[in-house]
């Protein structure tokens, strides 16, 4: 991180947190949190080595599931940097290299690559082979990153909806967790490409008036000074290209005038993002009313941890189509493991798309159910109705063509009849993962399909 901008972001940074060794940790999310901030502190010298020590291995007995790997990975950190005699780090990835944060099968919910998870166990794996000179487990990060640039458009923007739950969505923390990531794979590789795409994360961070977590700013000034004389020279695969990815269903299709990420694997997450340039598709999927939360959004179909569990997606190019079914998230359920948020209910959705044309067919649908997407955008129109973000004006009626504007740049969405639309403004801040407009088709049993074309 440029000097100038670490001290803007370290005078604007929130307070150091201090974990409790003996406090008990009930779920996966806090026991990753409580190492975070440890690990602040032995990068802080806030205390003696000695007291470090015996604190990690309270910490260490705190532990849940051998496979868990970025509890593994925060660990192997502490370890290594306080001399800590440890074990092998066990690393499981994908041969694609998609990475899961466990590797068993304990916590379903976790079973897809999100990308915040994404991004810190592989940036883990980089910083821990250079630390150890273990050239394999730092090609084993940098096979994670270069997977990683899937989730980016060619502009270098995240996809910011896919694999990632709309209650867990933290903008900022992405760009921080990219920039980290990418500025790593830069010094190990010395690719131009790296360093830009962790460039545009800095702009995105730039925008944030907020107070900035300081394991960032430390740990991003760490690893300056640790990677500076790297020897270390790793690979990385092609920036950009298609995917076609069965291990952890996803499949990206790039053209010059859009660029789509399409997966059947979610846990209350959605069928990807869809980006027509500057007018972008955050997230869609399917939608259980009330359609002003998303705890009945998406879908729920983990990846299989050893498996090439999508061999049933059927991907066709030039042009461009994908036909796949996944499961929709319980409507009336939770999990039954108190850390897990969702389980997979009884309907069935297979998706059908065809260059610019979408159907969706539902199965075993019980219910009305919306169809719902997510829009970054400046203006929607239906006809001569204009309809802008954060205003109280909505659409709801028969559906009709609507036209979407952002920048320089308009796709139009011809939905068929037999549904209702609603067009809801949103306010494209933190919520909604930053969503201006919310478009949904509501959808009964009788009728369970649904077609929409863009152009």
């Amino acid at each position: 991180m440029p000097s100038a901008l670490y001290s803007k972001f370290q005078e604007h940074s929130a307070s150091f947190p201090t974990p409790d060794p003996e406090a008990p940790v009930k779920m996966p999310q806090d026991y990753l949190a409580t190492l975070r901030a440890f690990l602040l502190q032995i990068l802080t010298l806030s205390k003696d080595h000695e007291t470090l020590k015996e604190e990690l291995k309270l910490y260490i007995s705190k532990g849940y599931w051998k496979g868990f790997q970025l509890a593994e990975g925060l660990i192997a950190l502490a370890q290594e940097l306080l001399s800590v005699d440890e074990e092998a780090l066990s690393c499981h990835h994908y041969v694609t290299g998609a990475t899961l944060i466990e590797s068993g099968n304990h916590w379903r919910d976790a079973q897809i690559p999100s990308p915040t998870n994404q991004a810190e166990l592989g940036l883990l794996w980089m910083l821990l082979g250079v630390l150890k000179n273990d050239d394999t487990l730092a090609q084993k990060g940098l096979d994670t990153a270069s997977w990683y640039l899937n989730f980016f458009d060619r502009a270098g923007n995240p996809f910011v909806g896919l694999f990632t739950r709309e209650k867990e969505f933290d903008l900022f923390t992405l760009y921080s967790l990219n920039y980290l990531i990418f500025m790593t794979a830069f010094r190990l590789t010395s690719r131009a490409e790296m360093r830009t795409l962790a460039e545009k994360q800095l702009e995105g961070m730039r925008t944030f008036e907020e107070k900035v977590p300081p394991y960032y700013l430390i740990l991003s000034r760490f690893i300056e000074e640790k990677l500076n004389q790297q020897k270390f020279q790793g690979e990385v695969d092609d920036f950009f290209s298609n995917l076609e990815d069965a291990y952890a269903g996803l499949f990206v299709d790039r053209k010059e005038d859009r660029e789509f990420a399409i997966t059947f694997a979610g846990a209350n997450t959605g069928l990807g993002c869809l980006h027509f340039k500057s007018v972008h598709i955050l997230a869609f999927g399917p939608h259980f009313s009330p359609y002003f939360t998303t705890e009945g959004f998406g879908i729920f179909r983990p990846c299989h941890t050893h498996l090439e569990g999508f061999k049933d997606i059927n991907v066709t190019q030039e042009p461009f189509g994908i036909q796949g079914w996944t499961k929709l998230i319980s409507s009336d359920e939770k999990a039954s493991h108190h850390y897990e948020n969702q389980k997979e209910g009884r309907e069935w959705l297979f998706l059908d798309l065809q260059n610019k044309q979408l159907k969706i067919h539902f199965k075993d649908l019980q219910q009305e159910i919306g169809f719902s997407f997510y829009l970054k955008a400046e203006k929607v129109c239906v006809g001569a109705q204009e309809f802008f973000p954060s205003t109280l004006d909505q659409y709801h009626g028969i559906p009709k063509p609507i036209k979407i504007f952002r920048m320089q740049d308009m796709v139009e969405f011809t939905p068929i009849e037999g549904c209702e639309m609603q067009i809801i403004p949103l306010a494209g801040e933190k919520v909604f993962w930053g969503s201006d407009f919310l478009i949904t088709f509501s959808i009964l049993p009788k009728n369970p399909d649904f077609q929409i074309n863009f152009c």
